[in-house]
């Protein structure tokens, strides 16, 4: 009796796991292009797979200039506000309805040919940390939220920071924040955080990925 009982126990557990994955939606992979924002050229490939509880990116660059990158989440969690809808762009971040979220992703140095691997995960209601609010909300930007709402119907944009060649006493923060290891100028207050421990090169936007939500018609 003992044993029928351990047995029914076993397919009664199998047969829950099978019905919850039967009803849970599949993770979802998207690959995209790392493309440069001058010139848009492709440099590298990059991979996000969505379930229902959060996001996983990987992004991959070959060729580029040597030194430490930093990788950044640009999250749009109302795509379809978008001056043009599900398709969201620079000019959309002054748009409160597009309930933007950004934060750090992660941060990694190349090789010396050039190369670098940057992975993050992202769960959904996690906040975001590592960029300098006040400093771009000053420049009329609208970031009000902190949060990824939904993994599956958000448009995600990964940006690539370039730090140069840093020392290796700047490495860490160089790593790990906004502008770590370059110059920049007194931040407005609240931001101090977020821009790391100055240094002599200079912090600059140099790559890209575009993944579109789900929901894109």
């Amino acid at each position: 009796m003992k044993q029928r009982s351990i047995f029914f126990l076993i397919v009664l557990l199998a047969s829950l796991l099978v019905a919850a994955t039967v009803s849970a939606h599949p993770a979802t992979m998207q690959p995209a292009d790392v493309l440069a924002f001058d010139g848009f050229y492709d440099v590298g490939d990059a991979y996000i797979y969505r379930n229902d509880r959060g996001i996983t990116a990987q992004g991959m660059a070959s060729g580029v200039a040597p030194g430490v990158y930093t990788m950044w989440w640009v999250v749009w969690n109302a795509p379809e506000n978008c001056n043009t809808a599900y398709a969201c762009l620079e000019p959309d971040l002054f748009n409160s309805e597009v309930r933007v979220a950004i934060g750090y992703a992660g941060g990694a140095m190349t090789d010396k040919n050039g190369n670098f691997m940057i992975s993050a995960h992202l769960s959904e209601g996690e906040t975001l940390t590592g960029f300098p609010y006040p400093e771009f909300q000053a420049l009329g930007l609208q970031l009000n939220d902190t949060t990824m709402i939904d993994s599956r119907h958000a448009e995600i944009h990964l940006v690539f920071r370039y730090h140069g060649i840093v020392e290796p006493m700047l490495l860490s923060t160089a790593m790990h924040t906004f502008n770590g290891g370059c110059e920049y100028t007194i931040p407005i207050s609240g931001s101090e955080p977020a821009y790391g421990t100055p240094g002599s090169n200079i912090c600059v936007d140099t790559h890209f990925v575009i993944f579109p939500s789900e929901d894109t018609p």
